[in-house]
This record gives structure tokens, C-alpha cells and sequence, in this order.
């Protein structure tokens, strides 16, 4: 297919259906997960109050990167996204790694969050196992994600807003505690936030640590781009996006920390108990355990609707690349890839029934593959930011609706940020373990790349 100066053309049969708003909260859905609730007193143990600079610095890197992924999805809205894009502007070998990466990442991330959600339904459903518990689960979202895609966006849109209602609630009441306006309890003020050690109390190490963690807390964020080929009018609808997706993300992680670390002496917070629980249960919000245990499990089960989508889509379209059975491409009566959604819940099955049969053994090393290899997509993405530029006719380039602001600054900047940030996971004894079990992944990915090489040379489908 030819290119113009933006290809209006969707995917074949693939529909048209997600809206603005459905695509801004999928992916909000897929970076806010339970770690927002629960794990977020791990990041400020290890930044102290600074930890609210880690989240606004990875804000900035996720800034260039959705802009430079929105200047290609406008040029080319295709299904895969950055897998064709690296595919074409960098190179087919990593655009093979590049996709497949991604899914294997989602279906990892899918089982843990699977485990997960099975634990927080437990809670109220003691009697039932725990598999029959992730089996219905992955069941359900799998029955979701069949549906039409505009529906299917609009599910997710009111499912992932009750966690952002959460966040804004807490942000909200804690504020009101910060200064006073709640009865019976005295203004707080924000000494804790210079207090123990001042602003930055662990230092430059402490900043450094954390920064991986919220690195991997934005992971997700990028899926936006893999809904290019089924949103409405993509050259307005994916920049409006994708400059909602920045903020927002931003702001829902930096307002709850910074009410937190101003409210609760960050000596105290540590891996244990919730923080978000520690503020509900100061100001006496009842039941505040049933409370947040539903809060916690719709925000996994969010999470999960999203990520069932991209690893849908991204399976689909590494199939329309070559680089997986043809057959993946089927479509459903509702203009859904059903095979390559079947298949990425079989595989979940897999990463479930692994997660409860051999925790340590197995799981945990699988595990800290997503971490090293989300940042790995980034980069490629900004890379392929570089040959995008240097590939289309400047005339072209000028006709877009929309350019990534501050060309080629930003996207320069971006890399060396990742470079830098992946130099830091490299000297970290604690990420030792993600970098090879991240590369020894890699390594048999560009195996099974020499197996579909070949086949991957067949025309593409546009």
C-alpha cells in the first residue's frame, strides 16, 4: 500500500469503534494497577518524600515516548503499532523482538495480576480454591474482550473509573486532613515532608532505586498505540489521547504520593500495610478493609481487561507481520482477532497454572522479565522515532495533524534517559536477576526468529 501524508485506511476488518475518552481510561486501566494501592509504600521506603521527582521525571520520559509513538500511529494507524513501526524504520528482526517481547511481557504480567485478583476475591470467598478462583476470572475478561470493541471500550471506560474515583476521593480527603477541615482532627500541615532527613533522605541511590520501580509502574502506558487502527478519526482522536494518558497518568500517581508522604512520616511506610488503608482508616472511613479490597480488585481485574486487549491485538498483528501463524488473523462476527485472543488465554492459563505450582522456582524468575523489557519496547519505539523522521519525505511529515514537540530534542533526550535508567538497572545487584533472565528471554526470541525469517518476507498486509 502506498503511504500518504496520513493512511486513513484501518486494518482489514478490524472496527472502527473506540472513542477518545474509551482509549485514554484503557490505558490509564493498564498502568494503574494494584501496585498503585498496595506497592506504593515500597517506592517511598526507598525515596522517602522524593519519590514524588521519580514519578514527574518518568512523566517527562513517557512524554516523549507517547508523542513520538502518536506522530507514527497518525502517519500509519495500523494494528501492532510500534511492532510495525520498528519493523519498517528500524529493522524486522526488532520489530520480531519488539512484539513478541510485548505479548510475553502482557501474559506474564496478565497471570500475576490473575493470581491476584484471585486472592482479593478469597478474601470474601474463602471456601472456593484459589484456581477455580483465577479460572473464572480469566473466563470472564476473556468473554469481555469478545465483545464488539466500541462496547468493550465503554466497559473498560466505567471499569477503570472506579479507581480513578478512588485516587481522586484520596487525594481529596487527604488534603482536607493536611489542613485541617476535617472535624476532630488537627491540621497536619507538611512537615513531613522536609522532617526525617529532608526532602531527598536517602540520597541520590534511594532516588535511583525507586525510579526503576515507577519506570515499571508506567509500563503499559504505550498500549494507546495499539488502539491507532480501531479509533475513530485517529489523526485528532490519538494526540488528544495521548496528551490526556501523560497528565493523567502523571497526576494520579504524584497527588496520592505527595498526600501520603505529607500526611504519614515516610519512616513509617514500608512494604506492609497499604498506605492508601493507613489514610482511610485515620479519617474512620468504615469497613475501610471490604472497602479497599473491592478497590484493589477492580483495579486488577482493569488492569487485566487491558492488557487481554493488547496482547490480543499485538498477537494478531504479529501474525499479519509473519512473525506468528497466519491463522491468528481470524476474526470474529464482531470484527474481534478471537483466535489470537483464545491463544493469549491459553497461554495465561499456562503463567496461572505455573504461578501456583512453582512460585519461587519458576514464577518469580519469570517475573522480572516485564521491568527491563518494558523500557527495552520504549527505547525501540524512540529509535524508531529517529527513522521515521529520517525515512518519510519531508512533505509528508508537514502535512500531519500533529508533530512530536521538540523534534529531535525530545526524542534524543528520551534516549539517553532510557540509557541512563538502563545503565542503572545494569549496576543494580537487586535487577541482576530481571537482566538476564530479560536477555536469556531475548536470546531465544532471536532463535525462533531465524525459524520465521523466511516467512516473514511474504507481502504485508496493510
Amino acid at each position: 500500500m502506498q503511504e500518504g501524508a496520513m493512511e486513513q485506511g484501518s486494518t482489514p476488518g478490524l472496527s472502527r469503534g473506540l472513542l477518545s475518552r474509551h482509549i485514554v481510561m484503557m490505558s490509564l486501566g493498564g498502568v494503574i494497577g494494584a501496585g498503585m494501592f498496595l506497592g506504593s509504600g515500597s517506592t517511598i521506603h526507598l525515596a522517602g518524600p522524593a519519590v514524588v521527582v521519580d514519578y514527574l521525571v518518568g512523566g517527562i520520559l513517557l512524554l516523549f515516548v507517547l508523542f513520538a509513538l502518536a506522530e507514527m500511529s497518525i502517519h500509519k494507524p495500523v494494528a501492532g503499532s510500534f511492532l510495525v513501526y520498528v519493523r519498517q524504520y528500524v529493522g524486522p528482526m526488532f520489530g520480531y523482538l519488539a512484539g513478541w517481547l510485548y505479548w510475553f511481557c502482557w501474559v506474564l504480567v496478565l497471570a500475576a495480576e490473575c493470581t491476584a485478583g484471585a486472592t482479593f476475591l478469597h478474601f470474601w470467598l474463602q471456601g472456593v480454591p484459589l484456581w477455580v478462583l483465577s479460572l473464572i476470572i480469566s473466563l470472564a475478561l476473556t468473554i469481555v474482550n469478545l465483545f464488539q470493541v466500541r462496547a468493550y471500550g465503554e466497559f473498560e471506560f466505567w471499569f477503570a473509573g472506579i479507581k480513578i474515583v478512588t485516587i481522586i476521593l484520596f487525594s481529596l480527603l487527604g488534603f482536607l486532613l493536611l489542613v485541617g477541615a476535617v472535624p476532630g482532627h488537627p491540621a497536619i500541615g507538611f512537615g513531613n515532608l522536609t522532617a526525617r532527613g529532608g526532602f531527598f533522605p536517602t540520597g541520590f541511590s534511594g532516588l535511583a532505586g525507586a525510579l526503576l520501580v515507577v519506570m515499571f509502574s508506567y509500563g503499559g502506558s504505550e498500549m494507546i498505540g495499539l488502539t491507532a487502527a480501531e479509533t475513530r478519526d485517529p489523526g485528532r482522536t490519538i494526540p488528544r489521547a495521548m496528551v490526556g494518558v501523560v497528565w493523567r497518568t502523571v497526576l494520579f500517581y504524584v497527588l496520592p504520593l505527595l498526600v501520603i508522604v505529607a500526611l504519614v512520616p515516610w519512616t513509617t511506610v514500608g512494604t506492609g500495610e497499604s498506605p492508601f488503608v493507613m489514610v482511610f482508616r485515620q479519617v474512620g472511613v468504615p469497613f475501610v478493609d471490604h472497602v479497599m479490597n473491592f478497590v484493589v480488585l477492580t483495579a486488577v481485574l482493569s488492569s487485566m481487561n487491558s492488557g487481554m486487549y493488547a496482547v490480543s491485538r499485538m498477537l494478531y498483528s504479529l501474525g499479519q507481520q509473519g512473525y506468528a501463524p497466519g491463522w491468528l488473523m481470524k476474526l470474529s462476527g464482531r470484527r474481534v482477532p478471537i483466535r489470537a485472543l483464545l491463544a493469549s488465554t491459553i497461554f495465561l492459563w499456562i503463567g496461572v497454572g505455573i504461578a501456583y505450582e512453582w512460585p519461587d522456582q519458576v514464577f518469580n524468575y519469570l517475573m522480572s522479565i516485564p521491568g527491563f523489557s518494558f523500557l527495552f519496547v520504549w527505547l525501540l519505539i524512540l529509535v524508531a522515532h529517529v527513522g521515521f523522521h529520517r525515512r518519510v519525505p519531508k512533505a509528508e511529515l508537514e502535512k500531519l495533524p500533529f508533530h512530536a514537540w521538540g523534534y529531535p530534542v525530545s526524542t534524543g533526550l528520551g534516549i539517553l534517559m532510557l540509557a541512563v535508567i538502563i545503565g542503572l538497572i545494569m549496576m543494580s545487584a537487586e535487577q541482576r536477576l530481571g537482566i538476564w533472565t530479560s536477555l536469556g528471554a531475548m536470546a531465544v526470541m532471536f532463535v525462533g526468529y531465524g525459524f520465521v525469517r523466511r516467512e516473514s518476507r511474504r507481502e504485508v498486509r496493510p
